[in-house]
């Protein structure tokens, strides 16, 4: 059979796998649990290196 498109059609890129990383996380110093996760938040501390983020 004839076709009307003169080059083939692109593939979509294939994915790359992402690696698995895993943090452990900790509780957040209760005043910052208070003060900035409103509304039934939970408050969790991730530590990255030397850094602790604190997150809701």
């Amino acid at each position: 059979a004839c076709s009307s498109r003169s080059t083939p059609k692109p593939r979509p890129p294939t994915p790359t796998p992402r690696p698995n990383i895993t943090f452990h996380m900790y509780t957040c110093p209760p005043d910052y649990a208070e003060w900035y996760c409103l509304n039934g938040a939970t408050c969790f501390t991730v530590k990255i290196q030397e850094s602790l983020l604190y997150n809701c």
